[in-house]
């Protein structure tokens, strides 16, 4: 699997990203909102450093239908998907959306699905 985050721009593309076996983390975001931007970076770095895990980057605002579907009320939301079906993030009580998460809430969340690399 490629390393890096993989942009979506059909909700064709993002059923089938989703729908594989592999774990994917979703960051639900828009070109406009600042957050959005601030986590762009730690983002491609935690995709660069995950083996085995998928990093979809989707722009609700031009992927509506897509955040319509999973309920993306605010952005940032990060959400982690396997099979299709969203999963709860460890230690939020089973919640499956992180809203306008810090880099560190992210990796912290989702980190029993990172086994991180040493050698990127």
């Amino acid at each position: 699997m490629p390393r890096g985050v993989l942009k979506i721009e059909s909700t064709e593309a993002f059923d089938e990203a989703i729908g594989s076996g592999d774990v994917s983390v979703v960051l639900f975001g828009a070109p406009w909102c600042p957050a959005c931007k601030d986590l762009k970076k730690p983002f491609l770095k935690m995709s660069k450093e995950a083996k085995g895990i998928r990093f979809l980057d989707v722009n609700v605002d031009a992927l509506a239908d897509v955040g319509d579907k999973w309920n993306i009320d605010s952005m940032p939301t990060v959400m982690l998907f396997s099979n299709g079906k969203p999963l709860p993030a460890s230690h939020t009580k089973g919640k499956t959306q992180l809203v306008g998460p810090t880099p560190e809430e992210v990796r912290s969340a989702f980190e029993p699905f990172l086994p991180l690399t040493t050698d990127v």
